[in-house]
């Protein structure tokens, strides 16, 4: 039988969120049941055991019996106690939202002198923390709302701040929507998730007519991003993006940065693997930063394909104690699940550039995983080592292995296109007769003209140089 609700709820919490809930729920101010806090303590006391209802029911209500009704009752309290004690925990973290609501309070209250104190302290306060985000721009409408509303009401015959509260509107819109715009395509290039954000031509067009618009530091960014990403602009485009994020990036909160970055990189890396090798010290620049910055760590967690691109990078640029040393200190921060295979495969792929084949295929042995990337990120590896060693049967092998999972799997974007010519161009270079020189001059040219082909630099100078 599934756990009720309140208790898979009260699981996730940790000790210091559960000694506050127990204060809220013995505050005659916030709970006026006395049965609700000696229930939560029972259910604490079991610390992880299997749910004894009867145990816990017995220190709630210690005269009565136990009995179904009474027990759903109890447990349906306690879940909208601990949902209530949430809300509140989150509204007491949120000083601007508490800011608005007193404002709307002394509003209500009709006082106006302290209302035109705390608006001017709000504004003040505002200005000096240089908040930049799109949610921080709805805050601003709300509070220029909050003010329409104040002035409004009683001096209908002066001019309002109308035009403050529909420019607010229009800046958080825009923002947001150029936001989400770079979210789509980033969905897009990781999972081919199609989106339509709709009014982004008409955002696109007004920022053309109004200049001014970039002076409000969320257009700018996310305009930046999408121009040069998302639309794929000019390489002054991508330099516009960069200048923007070094400006900007301590005014936004790390969640959305890190959204820029990984876009900024991923665009380097696509850049790389079209054979454009001035992308590569750019990448590097913009992994330190954000590195630097904690602005990679999703929860505190390092993502496996960060961790791996990462290791990319420095295996280009053939830093390889720094790319060891990487992976022992950063190894710990991988998410659990995928955490063995992914040290091993990156540790793989450091012993086969330092051409330790033995050690890379013993490492990749070790890879054991359902992640699509993962999977055929070892398979290729192990494939360059066969290629290198010669080793033509044990290709052959694998090659149909490789055939088979990626006819089974058709929905990995670019990079399944990246393996299914890497499939091709080993299947073209076994068909060579020795000695036919125009055959492997023909091989070369159409991996030279192959787009997204991220071996194509391994296979021109390693395979056919």
């Amino acid at each position: 039988m599934a756990k009720p609700s309140a208790f898979r709820i009260l699981s996730v919490l940790d000790n210091r969120a559960q000694k506050k809930l127990l204060t809220y729920l013995q505050s005659k101010f916030f709970s006026n049941s006395k049965e609700l806090a000696p229930l939560f303590k029972g259910w604490q006391s079991l610390k992880g055991k299997p749910l004894d209802k009867e145990m816990i029911f017995a220190k709630a209500k210690p005269q009565r019996k136990f009995n179904k009704r009474d027990w759903y009752l109890l447990v349906s309290r306690l879940q909208a106690a601990t949902e209530s004690f949430l809300s509140i925990r989150h509204f007491e973290e949120d000083k601007a939202q508490q800011q608005l609501s007193l404002l709307r309070s002394l509003r209500e209250l009709q006082l106006p002198v302290f209302f035109e104190r705390v608006f001017r302290q709000t504004k003040k306060g505002a200005k000096k923390e240089q908040r930049a985000e799109a949610r921080h721009l709805l805050w601003e409408y709300q509070l220029e709302l909050e003010y329409y509303d104040y002035i409004a009401s009683p001096k209908r015959g002066e001019r309002t701040n109308l035009q403050e509260v529909t420019d607010k509107l229009d800046h958080f819109f825009m923002a947001e929507k150029l936001r989400h715009a770079c979210l789509a395509h980033s969905r897009w290039l990781a999972n081919q998730e199609e989106y339509s954000i709709r009014y982004l031509d008409a955002i696109l067009a007004d920022l053309e007519d109004r200049p001014e618009l970039f002076k409000v530091p969320a257009i700018v960014m996310y305009a930046s991003c999408y121009q040069a990403i998302a639309e794929g602009g000019e390489e002054e485009d991508f330099r516009r993006l960069r200048r923007v994020l070094e400006h900007f990036r301590d005014n936004f909160p790390a969640a959305e940065i890190r959204d820029v970055y990984l876009l900024a990189i991923n665009f380097c890396i696509r850049a790389m693997n079209q054979g454009r090798p001035e992308f590569i010290a750019e990448t590097q620049a913009l992994y330190q930063e954000s590195l630097a910055g904690g602005y990679l760590l999703e929860d505190g967690q390092l993502p496996s394909s960060t961790f791996t691109n990462i290791v990319a990078l420095g295996l280009k640029l053939e830093n390889y104690a720094g790319i060891a040393t990487f992976i022992q200190t950063y190894a710990k921060d991988l998410p659990g699940p995928e955490r063995e295979s992914v040290v091993y495969f990156n540790l793989a792929r450091l012993y086969h550039a330092q051409e330790e084949y033995e050690a890379s295929l013993r490492a990749i042995l070790q890879v054991d995983t359902k992640e699509p990337f993962l999977y055929l990120g070892a398979k290729s590896l192990q494939v360059r080592i066969f290629v290198e060693l010669e080793e033509w049967d044990a290709l052959d092998s694998l090659l149909d292995q490789l055939r088979v999972y990626l006819q089974r799997k058709n929905d990995l974007g670019y990079r399944g296109e990246s393996y299914r010519q890497l499939l091709h161009f080993c299947r073209r270079l076994r068909q060579l007769t020795p000695g036919d020189r125009a055959a492997r001059q023909q091989l070369r040219s159409e991996i030279e003209d192959a787009p997204s082909f991220a071996e194509k630099e391994w296979f021109l100078e390693r395979v056919l140089g």
